[in-house]
This record gives C-alpha cells, structure tokens and sequence, in this order.
C-alpha cells in the first residue's frame, strides 16, 4: 500500500538535508554536527575572511611548542639553568 505521509516525509527530508547542506557551504563549514551545534547554542555562524588565519594558527602553535620544551629542560634541570 502507499502511504503518502511517508512520501510527504521523505521529500521534506530530503529538502531539509539540501537547504542545511547549502547553508554550511555558505558559511565555509563541512562538518555539519560541527554546524548544527554552532547554530544550536548562538543561532548563527560567524565566517572569518581573514586570509592568513591558518598561518597565525601555525605560528601560535610552534610558538606554544617552543615554550613548553623550554620549561620541560628547565624543570628537569632546575637550578642547574640559573
């Protein structure tokens, strides 16, 4: 038997999934649990357009990287350094 409720569903399923789809492209994200939890707890996504993020990032990281082997050495050195 066809049940035309369960078409009805599937279609506005289906709807749904391209609208959420288009949405994350719009916003640069391709995650979506990533997105739908953004969207859940702010209501919006904010999109960066800042061209040279990842490279701040990558500096941040080596930076924080570099400190903490210094303080490594000088917790298992301690007062040897000084």
């Amino acid at each position: 038997e066809f049940d035309v409720s369960r078409m009805i569903l599937g279609v506005n399923k289906m709807q749904n999934n391209n609208i959420l789809h288009n949405r994350m492209q719009e916003a640069g994200v391709q995650n979506m649990s990533a997105y739908i939890r953004k969207m859940a707890l702010n209501g919006y996504v904010i999109i960066s357009e800042w061209p040279d993020l990842n490279q701040v990032i990558s500096l941040h990281s080596r930076i924080s990287n570099n400190l903490n082997q210094y303080a490594k050495f000088y917790w298992r050195n301690g007062s040897k350094v000084c």
